[in-house]
């Protein structure tokens, strides 16, 4: 608040790791200036200040500060319809005495000022520092709606879409067989449960899958899906007498499964074959759209 909010735009050049976000109440210019260190302050920042706030006139303080912050971030000024200098905080005499001196009459209340102020400040932190994107959207929200205080930003990030998962393959997956999963909303930086980070994977395994998507400013994270793969089966052939035959003799072919659809080697589709001519015979069996 006030030369503190000058104060932190300052800061910024010190720190080792740039923060979240940042936030200032009327703040005020310093000496040396923080008008002049906006141009390296590559943070989104929300700047609130009171339209009749006569100890750090907009004009003079916040407005100056908000055109001179890089083009290239997102930044948003907030002026109060009626708010004042002090009225951003609890009663300080010497704030609220210094501030009777100068200011015109017929504003906001001060529960009135910090409630709008909460409105807007609240969802645009929790959206930098909790990576909400639904509190973006009520920031977002809010701005447009314009309700009590007028608003001048540039922003070009937006939140994430709706990531959901596409599954390419049946379902449950045959054995040995592999599934893909498909990212359908890819506008942002992917991660699946797996550790992988591209668009689509490949799933041997069953489980349960899902995957994050992060933009600028939050993080959402899709439904899950599960993936089963069938028991896998292993038939075989039960020969009904010798497979060693006499001349004239037959033989009986038939399979083990109770279930599916059978096709032999010999283009047969019944569960047994009989078989007059010595070679090698097999069948292939279908389950569950499995073979």
């Amino acid at each position: 608040h006030s030369m503190g909010g000058g104060s932190t735009y300052l800061s910024v050049q010190y720190l080792d790791q740039a923060p979240a976000c940042l936030f200032t109440f009327a703040a005020a210019e310093t000496n040396p200036s923080a008008i002049d260190q906006m141009s390296d302050i590559q943070v989104p920042n929300l700047m609130f200040s009171g339209e009749l706030d006569c100890v750090t006139p907009p004009e003079d303080h916040q407005i100056p500060m908000y055109v001179a912050q890089s083009q290239d971030v997102c930044k948003y000024y907030i002026e109060i319809m009626g708010g004042y200098h002090c009225q951003f905080n609890d009663f300080n005499f010497n704030c609220n005495f210094g501030e009777s001196t100068c200011s015109p009459a017929g504003g906001i209340g001060r529960q009135e000022q910090i409630d709008l102020t909460l409105e807007l400040l609240l969802p645009w932190l929790r959206a930098w520092l909790e990576k909400d994107c639904t509190s973006f959207d009520e920031f977002e929200g809010q701005v447009a709606g314009s309700q009590g205080f007028s608003v001048e930003f540039e922003c070009e990030i937006s939140p994430p879409g709706n990531p959901m998962i596409e599954i390419v393959g049946n379902m449950p997956a045959c054995p040995g067989e592999t599934v893909v999963l498909i990212a359908q909303d890819s506008q942002g930086e992917i991660l699946w449960n797996t550790g992988e980070n591209t668009e689509e994977i490949e799933v041997s395994e069953p489980g349960i899958y899902f995957y994050s998507l992060s933009g600028e400013v939050c993080l959402v994270v899709s439904p899950e899906v599960e993936v089963e793969f069938l028991d896998p089966v292993s038939p075989e052939i039960v020969i009904e007498g010798s497979p060693e035959l006499c001349p004239g003799e037959s033989v009986t072919l038939q399979t083990d499964q109770v279930a599916g659809i059978v096709e032999w080697s010999t283009g047969s589709n019944e569960n047994e074959i009989e078989v007059t001519e010595e070679g090698v015979y097999t069948y292939t069996i279908e389950i569950n759209g499995c073979q």
